[in-house]
């Protein structure tokens, strides 16, 4: 299945703050994790598109090539 692993400091950044709105919020600390996400870009499947439940962790140790793709600042 090919794909592209995105990494993002940015992402992160947002994910802290919904983390942090959870907890003020009530939420327990250790039951959303900024870290536990794999984004990510598929760009073929075979039957279907497979999933962290099935096994398949989409995070650079998936990756069979370097792609690096900047943006402008």
């Amino acid at each position: 299945m090919p794909m592209i692993v995105v990494t993002s400091e940015q992402l992160l950044e947002v994910r802290n703050s919904v983390q942090q709105a959870y907890i003020k919020a009530g939420g327990e600390t250790g039951e959303f994790s900024p870290e536990g996400f794999y984004p990510h870009i598929t760009i073929g499947y075979s039957k279907r598109d497979l999933h962290f439940e099935d096994g398949i962790v989409k995070d650079r140790s998936a990756c069979t090539a370097d792609l690096l793709v900047r943006t402008a600042s």
